[in-house]
């Protein structure tokens, strides 16, 4: 009768209101009834103590949720379902590992002390946050459910006050709570289209291609005739006129003794004048 109540009353509405310090009173009752041996007073304060968790108006302190573990470890034992005592003992211990049962409620030799000295605490796994509100295990607030060993899970609503509280085995899930949604971050705003600019200016044209200077011709400046003819017409004259005085002074009447040094210095003047300004035009020539 006690499991049944105990499953029964995780689901049912609550008709009435329970402070953690009635709960623990209903616990205190359980042990001395044990104690003395009157399992019909013992079975009872377990079945009020059971009703009373899911209606409970505060956080359960960690010393009434241990001491709820170990009785209904007892409990479990006792209907022989050796899984569940474990869990519920181990949870005890985890909530004070330092605790040892009174001689008058459970001998040594007992095998719930055996098996609450054997329990292997461990650890812990983060549960989904609530949308509003907080969550608390064994008195602890937190989102770290303990693994492996029963919990008093509670759902605390924005003023701390419990919204819902279950006793729970490794197997149950938690009491039904709005998760919190995870904000998507917004994407980022598309780039900006390009704006036209008003007053545009000359559209740019692409630089023309080099041009490579042409060398002009070496021509005479003011259009006249190239140097070289030029010279080598000079170099003609010249020369004539050479011919000219050759002829002058062979011709009768000779000149005298004191007239023919000079037509011989004339002649030879002109032919060597014209033989430079020969040279100077082939010379000019070339180099053009």
């Amino acid at each position: 009768m006690i499991l049944l109540l105990s499953s029964l009353a995780m689901a049912a509405d609550c008709p009435f209101t329970a402070t953690p310090t009635e709960i623990d009173e209903e616990l205190n009752k359980a042990e001395a009834a044990y104690s003395a041996l009157e399992v019909d007073a013992f079975a009872e304060a377990v079945d009020e103590a059971s009703l009373m968790l899911p209606c409970v108006t505060g956080v359960m302190p960690t010393a009434v949720a241990a001491r709820m573990h170990r009785i209904k470890g007892i409990v479990y034992f006792g209907a022989g379902d050796k899984a569940l005592a474990i869990e519920s003992l181990t949870a005890g211990k985890g909530l004070n590992k330092d605790y040892l049962f009174p001689a008058e409620l459970l001998p040594a030799e007992h095998p719930v002390v055996t098996m609450y000295s054997d329990a292997h605490v461990a650890g812990s796994e983060e549960v989904s946050a609530p949308a509003s509100g907080s969550l608390a295990f064994d008195g602890i607030l937190g989102l770290d459910r303990p693994m492996l060993r029963a919990t008093v899970a509670q759902v605390l609503g924005p003023d701390g006050k419990p919204v819902r509280t279950a006793y729970l085995h490794v197997a149950d899930p938690m009491p039904g709570y709005e998760l919190a949604v995870a904000a998507t971050p917004e994407p980022p705003p598309p780039d900006p289209e390009p704006v036209a600019d008003a007053n545009p200016g000359p559209e740019a044209k692409p630089d023309p291609l080099p041009v490579k200077p042409v060398k002009p011709p070496k021509e005479a400046k003011d259009g006249g005739l190239p140097l070289p003819l030029v010279l080598a017409g000079s170099a003609a004259l010249l020369y004539g006129a050479a011919g000219v005085s050759h002829a002058i002074y062979r011709s009768p009447p000779a000149p005298t003794d004191n007239e023919a040094p000079g037509w011989i210095a004339v002649n030879n003047s002109m032919v060597v004048a014209s033989g430079a300004l020969a040279i100077g035009a082939g010379v000019t020539w070339v180099l053009k």
